[in-house]
């Protein structure tokens, strides 16, 4: 047993090793596409994937299976591959090394369990994410344990694309279903119970599980559930994901509260404005932004919210034909997406959006947003709004106004007001909060080690204390990091 097991740990290392080169190999390539087709990556079948890839029969994929076929066939399926699917050759690469890695582990870990158990499967879900082996064998601990550890931190999409196929495979999740979106659903929510039961503290995680179960998508296939769980894990388990998550989204070199207006428009009872926020997570080119869109009242400097809206403006690269504009919405208390194509203009100063056909204009963008200096104003137009949008910023009605939209928008509400923070104090053994209530200062600790992040902040970080409209309870939160602790779990020190 242990030989054999040392053999796949050593054929297992230089799979998950291999990277894309210049130039790949036709047998690679081969190899790869072999691996993609047989383990339905893309499509329940090779003739559903040819369908997919445009062909107009199944004996092209049929052939790639049987290794018989050409080196132009072999390129001309992997370049199409990247076309339908939006991949770059080293994630194919990637998404292979995943089902080699998904294989040789159930192939390890199931003779460790006791797979009559109901559980056996979420037990070994939590000893992935916790690291925790001590009921394993001696040869797993001595042979397996040190590659899952490297995995984990060298190739953590490769680490946790395993996990989630493992999970896929283990609980026999047919995705390829007439109601492939319930499939979605469920692995989500179950995957997500398992996470959250481990990290509580972690609610943005929790909350973009939500956002991922809701959100609609036209076609299903594995490689979307490895793709968005993968995201998941990550979400969940790495105290600084939101920092790269957020690098993919590029910030301007505009005020970080920017207004906006159509070209042209006059300032009147009525008329529209839009308020940009940005938020960059203490990074200085990546970030979204919170936009308002306004309404002037009757009365002068009176703006009243008619929505609230998050752009992520995505980064592109010379394979994007234009650059996206990810816009979320609430409705009905779920977050509804949107997707357009923009372009900004620095010399004009402005925004140009464009609707994708298989989105409309759902969120009822206008074509053209142009920047209003609040500085610098030309024209006589611009002039008028930036001295009323001067005054109204200024005097903190925008401040006002905005503070309560994003409460409504994000269900959570500031409560610095009634709760007065002093200081932050973070030492080897305890975070302490130090408020004022009245005119006494009190103490209120909590374990260091009760959750890991709390090892991993430091005194810069921002802290807010907050109340959750799902709950209803307090929460101490770190905004930047997407943490939140129940303000009930911290103690008051007399």
């Amino acid at each position: 047993m242990e030989e054999g097991l040392g053999r796949c740990f050593y054929a297992f290392l230089h799979k998950v090793s291999r990277t894309p080169k210049n130039g790949t190999a036709m047998s690679e390539k081969l190899e790869i596409l072999q691996c993609l087709i047989e383990n339905r990556i893309f499509a329940s079948s090779p003739s559903a994937l040819a369908q997919e890839l445009g062909y107009k029969g199944k004996m092209t994929l049929y052939r790639i299976i049987k290794e018989e076929v050409a080196e132009k066939t072999v390129n001309d399926v992997w370049e199409k591959l990247k076309a339908v699917y939006y991949l770059e050759d080293e994630e194919l690469f990637r998404i292979a090394n995943i089902c080699y890695a998904a294989k040789e582990f159930y192939d390890w870990i199931v003779p460790e369990m006791n797979v009559r158990h109901p559980q056996w499967v979420e037990n070994v879900i939590i000893s992935l994410i916790e690291e925790q082996y001590d009921y394993n064998s001696e040869t797993f601990r001595k042979e397996v344990v040190p590659v899952l550890t490297d995995m984990k931190r060298e190739e953590p999409n490769i680490f946790w694309g395993m996990v989630v196929l493992f999970y896929i495979r283990a609980k026999k999740i047919e995705p390829y279903v007439k109601d492939a979106c319930a499939v979605r659903r469920n692995l989500l929510r179950e995957l997500d119970e398992i996470l959250f039961s481990l990290h509580p503290e972690n609610v943005q995680a929790h909350q973009a599980a939500q956002n991922l179960m809701t959100t609609p998508h036209a076609s299903f296939h594995i490689w979307r559930l490895l793709f968005e769980a993968i995201l998941l894990f990550r979400y969940y388990t790495e105290a600084n994901f939101i920092q790269k998550a957020v690098k993919n989204c590029v910030l301007f070199n505009w005020p970080r509260r920017s207004y906006w207006i159509v070209p042209g428009a006059s300032y009147h009872a009525g008329a529209d404005v839009w308020l940009f926020v940005e938020n960059n997570f203490y990074a200085a080119t990546s970030g979204f932004y919170i936009a308002l869109h306004l309404k002037a009242g009757k009365n002068i400097e009176e703006f009243n919210v008619i929505n609230v809206c998050l752009f992520q403006f995505l980064a592109g690269d010379e394979h994007t034909d234009c650059s996206i504009l990810l816009t979320t919405q609430m409705v009905d208390q779920q977050k509804d997406i949107c997707y357009y194509g923009y372009e900004y203009d620095t010399g004009q100063q402005e925004l140009h959006f464009s609707c994708m056909q298989e989105w409309g204009n759902r969120h009822g963008l206008p074509d053209t947003l142009q920047y209003i200096d609040l500085l610098s104003p030309e024209g006589k137009e611009e002039k008028v709004w930036s001295r009323i949008l001067d005054k109204f910023d200024k005097g903190g009605r925008g401040k006002e106004v905005y503070s309560k939209a994003i409460e409504r928008f994000l269900g959570v509400t500031d409560l610095s007001e009634q709760y007065c923070l002093e200081d932050v104090i973070i030492s080897r053994s305890f975070l302490s909060l130090i408020l004022r209530e009245g005119d006494e200062s009190y103490t209120y600790q909590l374990p260091v080690s009760q959750y890991n992040f709390l090892s991993e902040i430091n005194s810069s970080c921002k802290v807010m204390i907050t109340r959750h409209e799902s709950d209803g309870e307090v929460y101490v939160e770190w905004p930047s990091l997407g943490y939140a602790v129940k303000f009930s779990e911290f103690t008051r020190v007399e």
